[in-house]
């Protein structure tokens, strides 16, 4: 299911950046969920997500 997969996202991208992404994490990924979700959808690999996600971040 699309929430299962968001919460797996959510967890791996967490373990990669460590306690500390959680803050800056959790207001880009509303923003960013469209992304995300294209991106599972296209079975890309995290690191290409990770790209994404830090591409669209806001600074």
């Amino acid at each position: 299911s699309p929430k299962a997969q968001r919460k797996m996202a959510d967890r791996r991208y967490r373990n990669s950046k460590g306690r500390t992404a959680n803050c800056t994490y959790r207001r880009y990924w509303t923003v960013n969920r469209e992304i995300v979700a294209y991106a599972m959808s296209r079975r890309a690999d995290s690191e290409m997500v990770k790209e994404m996600l830090e591409k669209a971040a806001p600074v």
